[in-house]
């Protein structure tokens, strides 16, 4: 037996058919009796008692697939459909076949009847197989085609007639019978939309009984929550107002010992920087009256002397500026970078004017800053840039401006020997420095000293590079 199922609708329709079938059986027997004995002395016996067989086994065979689809669990199954039509199919032409051989002889009250009993029949089909088109088209056309034929072929007026009124009844007939397939198709969408809502609303129903339940339990937490939370609050407030008190008192020992120490490092970076002028200028002195005396070894290692007396000083300066950085005011006005940037460049050309370095100024890089932080952030960026391109062929240095997710963003790039980004956290630490001493001369102290100016603007600094390739660094200024 197939598998192939029906939709819901068309396995109701056919359920609908099969429920009428009984009543329509027992009718269909009754007419086929009566029929075959008011014409018994018309038409030869034989043929009447061959015609009334085949109506009662069809509807014997009718009435056992009925029997059967009541029985059967698989009522979805399109096969039924199928049996279902086939019964009637072979009983509409059943009664087809009763006018070809009832209507050719000479018995107008005969004819009629034979004509009244199948537009009695057709009538009752246009209402019990209504519900699907299919059923009542092959009952009813069977049925009245062959009768019309029947009256036209016998050409007297009356059946003329007759067969007029039966295209009539027969158009009238299958526009009944659409009525009432709407009507009962109709019904059935309405009866699934209901069956449809009260399945909604009974499962809106155990929704809405299952969330008063957990709001339910939602409130008596929230209730238990709450009065906890009142406790520990409370509680919280008194150790709040009691370390409140304590970061109060440690913000002013802390205040106080910065203070101290900004002053410690400004006395000391002082009181070195004297020292170390002295020294230098007795180096001087020896390397210009005792230079036959020292002779190359010692002219040498005087030079040795100065140059870390010098690394010395850049050192003490670096800490001054970096000291300074934190405690100067902020004072912000519109400044123009690329002019600094500019300035910073030929200063640089002119300590070292031997030097061909290719730079890139973008023009009107303009921010809101303080011009003078900024200017000591853009010396070490543009001179690091400088330093790290001195081994580089063709050395470029730019500066310019880019924007960023809607966010301006500054950027000082070379193509100098660059930097491991898995070492790149340490950039910005004090005295952390990614290349030695030797290489390229520095006090690892620039880069945290930019940084510092940077988060005071309220912005930030990245960098990124490849060794060989060159580095960029990337800041924003809020």
């Amino acid at each position: 037996m197939s598998r192939k199922k029906l939709n819901p609708l068309s396995a109701n329709l056919v359920a609908f058919i099969y429920g009428l079938l009984p009543l329509g059986l027992i009718a269909t027997v009754i007419n086929g009796f009566l029929i075959t004995f008011i014409h018994w002395n018309l038409v030869p016996h034989i043929i009447s008692l061959i015609w009334l067989a085949t109506l009662a086994v069809t509807s014997i065979l009718r009435f056992l697939s009925y029997s059967l689809f009541l029985k059967s669990k698989k009522k979805t199954l399109i096969i039924w459909k199928n049996v279902l039509v086939a019964g009637i199919v072979v009983s509409g032409i059943t009664w087809g076949a009763a006018s070809v051989f009832m209507l050719f002889h000479d018995s107008l009250s005969h004819d009629v009847l034979i004509a009244f009993v199948l537009g009695g029949m057709c009538a009752g089909a246009s209402a019990s197989f209504a519900a699907l088109r299919k059923a009542y088209l092959t009952f009813i056309i069977p049925v009245l085609v062959p009768s019309t034929i029947v009256f036209f072929s016998i050409r007297d007026p009356i059946s003329i007639t007759m067969g007029l009124m039966l295209i009539l009844f027969s158009i009238l007939i299958i526009f009944s019978a659409e009525a009432n397939h709407k009507m009962i198709v109709s019904t059935f969408n309405l009866r699934f939309e209901k069956e449809d809502l009260i399945t909604q609303l009974t499962e809106e129903k155990f929704l809405v009984s299952r969330s008063n339940k957990e709001l339910q339990h939602e409130i008596t937490r929230r209730e238990t929550l709450e009065k906890e939370l009142l406790a520990a609050h409370a509680g919280l407030e008194k150790k709040v107002l009691e370390r409140t008190s304590e970061l109060a008192e440690a913000n002013e020992k802390l205040k106080a010992s910065n203070s101290e120490l900004s002053a410690f490092t400004h006395s000391v970076s002082h009181d070195l920087r004297s020292p170390l002028l002295s020294m230098d200028g007795l180096m001087i002195v020896l390397q210009e009256d005792f230079h036959d005396s020292l002779g190359e070894k010692g002219l040498k290692n005087l030079e040795v002397a100065r140059k870390s007396i010098a690394r010395m000083r850049e050192l003490i300066n670096d800490l001054l500026t970096l000291s300074k950085v934190g405690k100067i005011d902020l004072v912000r006005s519109v400044v123009n970078l690329s002019t600094i940037s500019l300035e910073i460049i030929e200063d640089l050309k002119m300590k070292e004017p031997h030097r061909r370095v290719d730079v890139t100024i973008q023009s009107e890089c303009f921010a809101e800053c303080d011009p003078k932080l900024v200017r000591i952030a853009q010396e070490n960026l543009l001179g690091n840039a400088w330093k790290f391109t001195q081994r580089t062929e063709k050395p470029h240095i730019e500066f310019g401006r880019k924007f960023i997710d809607n966010e301006t963003v500054f950027y000082v790039s070379d193509n100098g020997v660059g930097f491991n980004m898995n070492m790149a956290d340490r950039l910005f630490q004090p005295f952390q420095r990614l290349h030695s001493n030797s290489t390229f001369p520095g006090t690892g102290i620039g880069l945290t000293t930019v940084k510092r100016i940077i988060q005071r603007h309220g912005g930030k600094i990245w960098a990124e590079s490849k060794p060989g390739n060159g580095a960029t660094f990337y800041f924003t200024l809020q």
